[in-house]
């Protein structure tokens, strides 16, 4: 039977087709117009949400699967394979989880998951307890008159056979299921012991020790497997001899954080020996968290990887800043601007930094030339939190020398539309703009480079360079970076103090690759900025706009050709120069009145230049720059709060700061400069050594906690994740010095999850699994089939029944199908033969007309 979600929309298609229909009948339309009134009726019933519905008579019956500890995973297997080999069809089963307590609501076996499954997820109903005759009563009291029954039959809890006899009455039958092939014992050959650590060192491996014991009267050979997490971290095969344990050793996964799983399984080659399974828990200590906000790729690359070297869980953002990111600081244990100008970051940056640091946080900021006072710093909120002040920048008169390589497109697509004529004269008006001290080269590419000037000094150059210029004619191919090689070469040996590249192309560069960017990078070292111009919409954008990016400089795009010599121009100014950035060739560093409070180490590398500030009264005065008998802050720091704030004048791009960069103590500096913002009385990161035991006893959980701190503390809470769900204040007293016990009432088998505090001072979390055993499963005991059977008796059914003895519970089950699909593949194929029709009867038309 087909209903409809919208039946007004299916009348709708009806009348629709009907119009289409009449409309073709009385006007005499071709039949392309019954095709489009179908089309037209098609979507309408799409919109109308057609469903067909199907309805047949299905037998249905429960299953109570226990899921206790003592229950052998193999054995439940394979009895609930053999169930489903019986039962197919339009049987349906659905089975309803037990242990202590039966689950609320059940779930066919068509989409039940595996047993182990099944019993991780149900922790929940205590599974160190088997309850059997209180899941039998939850199915009497929804009026069940077949019941399947998948236990070993061991209660520790209430007495089946009371509720077995009021079964009987109401004429309820029990149907338990054994396994047709039942398993050896598994105690006899299994894993006598796991031994896991309780905390893992960040980023180190420990190790984990099982031992597999054979008891049984003859030789036995298994695999044996440990995995930590989801990775297999040992893998062996075994063959132990009657009475021998084996030790095995394993490392743990050293990548993983948190808190996993390890589980060894063994798996042994006679299949009458189920599978054996021993877990336990590994807690990894927590990383420390830093956020690092750079200005540009460049400036985060060589930063970033000493960060990442040194175990920290990074959190990086390049360029504009989501504001979001500002809302969760107190996460992080120390934030890092990195040449970022004060625009992109949120409006509420500075109202959140500083509660961060009063709270104990560690906040940096790195110079370069979008930072402090050349990044919009000045007179700012956020400078009031820095150890110096930022000053603001102004054009100063005397100006630094430049050298200026330009690296000009001569390949044959540039004889179009007088593109090599602007060039050049966008090449000449740099000469006539550079000053007497500077430099120029300029060199020409097509399939080679060509040196059309030399790296020259202007003062006597000038002319040369205006001649040397007209000689560039176009030919030949695009071949940039031998030429942009050939550049760096005459920029590196140029006495100035700023050095520059300009790269004009407006074709397709054949060889586009990595090696570009590492060249780019390269010139970065040596104190080498890059610019690239576009000339046209042909050329590689992207990679022209990264060698930008990753130079430091500019990238231009022009389609008018006249703009050339502005463009030029433009770049140029850029290298005029401020009074808040210091650059020449190299800067002595030193150390500063107030001493190394921050490191450790007393030599530096020069720098080549550094922003601009002037240290606060109260700051330390780490490190200066030291040039012409005057010394200026490169490294400055003081408290604000229970939090530390330093500022380094200098950059991590290169660009000042190669020498740093090759220096063998570059990660050590940034090592100790970073874990010196760490409060010394930080409730959230310091570690303190502990041990923990846990027992069961009178039906209570006892935790013995001992702790290797420097001094004794003052109080010791926990919070324990019960595998109920529920959440326990756990609450510990003093029992020596540095040992601590404390105890949760009504304990069950499972997962739990500790947190403890030390004087507000958060511990590693840990994990640990309380076996079923301890509260009275007992493993490895097979099924009690004796028992299963008296019970099966008590209430007229039997062990592994067939269909024909069980009394069908039948009901109507109603299947629905969306024909929505269908109707579109229907759909589908009518356009086509619409378009098919039109085309036919338009030309059957035209020969008529024409004939």
């Amino acid at each position: 039977m087909i209903e409809f979600g919208a039946p007004l929309l299916a009348w709708s298609a009806s009348v629709v087709f009907l119009l289409f229909l009449l409309g073709t009948l009385i006007f005499r339309q071709s039949l392309s117009f019954i095709t489009q009134g179908l089309l037209l009726a098609g979507l309408l019933l799409v919109y109308a949400d057609p469903v067909f519905k199907e309805q047949e008579e299905s037998s249905r019956y429960p299953l109570l699967l226990d899921i206790s500890d003592s229950m052998a995973e193999d054995d439940a297997s394979q009895v609930l394979g053999q169930l489903k080999e019986t039962f197919g069809g339009s049987t349906v089963i659905d089975v309803t989880p037990f242990s202590g307590a039966p689950a609320l609501f059940s779930e066919p076996m068509t989409r039940l998951s595996p047993f182990e499954t099944v019993q991780s997820s149900w922790q929940k109903l205590d599974r160190g307890q088997t309850n059997i005759e209180r899941a039998v009563d939850s199915q009497l009291q929804q009026g069940q008159k077949s019941i399947f029954l998948l236990t070993d039959g061991f209660e520790t809890q209430g007495d089946v056979l009371r509720v077995a006899q009021m079964a009987g009455q109401r004429g309820v039958s029990l149907y338990p299921l054994v396994p047709r092939d039942p398993k050896e014992r598994g105690d006899l050959f299994s894993i006598e012991q796991l031994y896991v650590p309780f905390v893992a060192p960040t980023e180190t491996s420990v190790e984990i020790r099982s031992t597999v014991q054979n008891a049984t009267e003859r030789e036995q050979s298994a695999t044996f497997e440990i995995f930590h997490g989801e990775t297999s971290i040992s893998r062996t095969t075994l063959r132990l001899q009657p009475g021998e344990s084996r030790l095995i050793r394993a490392q743990s996964d050293a990548e993983l954080g948190g808190v996993n799983e390890v589980r060894a399984v063994l798996t042994p080659d006679d299949t009458r020996f189920p599978t054996h399974t021993r877990s336990a828990y590994l807690s990894t200590e927590e990383r420390e968290r830093v956020l690092l906000l750079s200005g540009t790729t460049a400036d985060d690359r060589f930063l970033s990887k000493v960060l990442q070297s040194q175990a920290y869980e990074l959190d990086t953002f390049i360029g504009k800043v989501p504001e979001k990111t500002f809302e969760k600081l107190d996460s992080y244990f120390a934030v890092l601007l990195n040449n970022v100008p004060r625009r992109i970051l949120p409006a509420n940056a500075a109202q959140k930094l500083a509660p961060y640091l009063k709270q104990g946080g560690g906040l940096f900021m790195i110079g370069g030339d979008k930072s402090f006072g050349l990044g919009g710093y000045a007179q700012s909120d956020i400078a009031k939190l820095l150890p110096v002040e930022p000053l603001l920048p102004r054009k100063e008169r005397k100006r630094i020398n430049v050298a200026v390589s330009l690296v000009l497109d001569k390949s044959k697509s540039m004889k179009n539309g007088q593109k090599i004529d602007y060039a050049k004269e966008a090449a000449k008006e740099v000469v006539r703009n550079l000053k007497d001290e500077d430099f120029l080269g300029v060199i020409g590419f097509d399939t080679t480079p060509f040196v059309a000037m030399p790296m020259r000094q202007m003062r006597d150059n000038r002319s040369m360079a205006m001649n040397r210029i007209g000689t560039l004619f176009p030919s030949g191919k695009t071949n940039l970076f031998p030429a942009m090689d050939e550049a760096r070469r005459g920029l590196k040996n140029a006495a100035a103090g700023r050095k520059h590249m300009i790269v004009l192309t407006d074709g397709k560069i054949p060889d586009a690759g990595p090696h570009y960017i590492t060249l780019v990078e390269q010139m970065r070292l040596l104190g080498i900025t890059v610019s690239t111009v576009m000339m046209g919409r042909e050329a590689d954008v992207r990679l022209l706009r990264d060698m930008a990016e990753y130079g430091g400089g500019a990238f231009y795009q022009t389609t008018d050709v006249r703009a050339l010599p502005r463009i030029f121009l433009s770049d140029l100014k850029v290298t005029a120069g401020e009074q808040t950035m210091r650059e020449r060739r190299n800067y002595v560093v030193r150390k500063g009145p107030a001493g190394l409070k921050s490191i450790s180490l007393d030599r530096f590398p020069q720098v080549k230049g550094y922003v601009q500030t002037k240290i606060k009264p109260k700051a330390d005065l780490e490190l200066v720059a030291f040039a012409a008998g005057k010394a200026e802050p490169l490294l400055a720091s003081w408290q604000v709060g229970k939090g530390k704030s330093i500022a380094f004048t200098s950059d991590t791009n290169g660009r000042w700061s190669e020498a740093w960069i090759r220096w063998p103590q570059f990660i050590s500096f940034w090592r100790e400069l970073i874990e010196s913002v760490q409060p010394k009385d930080s409730a959230k990161r310091e570690k303190i050594p502990f041990d923990l035991r846990y027992s069961v006893s009178r039906g209570g959980l006892d935790l013995d906690l001992t702790l290797f701190a420097e001094k004794e503390p003052l109080a010791v809470e926990g919070s324990l994740a019960l595998p109920s769900g529920e959440t326990k204040a756990a609450s510990f007293t003093r029992i020596a010095p540095g040992r601590f016990e404390g105890r949760v009432e009504r304990a069950t088998a499972g997962k739990y999850d500790l947190s403890i505090f030390v004087d507000q001072k958060k511990l590693t979390p840990v994990s640990f699994l309380l076996d079923g055993e301890l509260f009275g499963e007992k493993k490895d005991q097979g099924f009690n089939v004796p028992f299963l059977a008296q019970l099966a008796s008590m209430t007229g059914g039997n062990l592994n029944p067939s269909a024909s003895d069980l009394s069908a519970e039948s009901r109507m089950v109603t299947t629905e199908t969306d024909l929505k699909p269908h109707l579109l593949f229907l759909l589908a194929l009518l356009l086509c033969l619409h378009v098919l029709v039109r085309e036919v009867w338009g030309r059957r038309r035209s020969v008529l007309r024409y004939s």
